[in-house]
């Protein structure tokens, strides 16, 4: 756990399954699991979100996630898990406002490859699943003053 060594898509997957698991009810080395979920959080804040990653497609509105990292898919992680801002999340939120279109709607840009019965939504088209977590991340974050 002291591993400085780490991946965003790795540490957002643990992060969303421990979150799930500690949702169920379990119990089961409960204080572990906080510990971990803290340590990956700080992770992610202390790399800024990785917002200055080469990896382009971390700055892209992607649904739906599959296994991969970006920044809409971390900061709806920190909001669901009533996390308070951290003013290290600034980059990601500025990166968020600006990315809403004069419809008042985000748009879909970047579907990660892999097989789909049906496509959902088509790229840079308005995207009602981007927008709905766009506008939750929003919400939450504006009860912190970060907005």
């Amino acid at each position: 756990m002291n591993s400085d060594k780490s991946d965003p898509h790795t540490t957002i997957c643990v992060l969303e399954g421990f979150a799930q698991f500690q949702a169920s009810g379990l119990q089961h080395r409960r204080w572990d699991i906080e510990a971990a979920k803290t340590d990956a959080a700080e992770f992610l804040l202390r790399n800024r979100l990785f917002f200055d990653d080469v990896d382009k497609r971390f700055r892209k509105l992607s649904y739906p996630y599959r296994y991969r990292y970006d920044l809409l898919r971390a900061m709806e992680y920190f909001a669901r898990q009533n996390n308070p801002f951290d003013t290290r999340m600034w980059p990601a939120m500025n990166w968020l406002q600006e990315k809403k279109q004069r419809d008042g709607l985000w748009y879909l840009e970047n579907e990660h490859k892999g097989k789909a019965h049906f496509t959902m939504e088509e790229i840079r088209s308005p995207s009602r699943f981007v927008t709905l977590r766009a506008l939750y991340i929003l919400k939450h974050f504006s009860h912190h003053n970060a907005v």
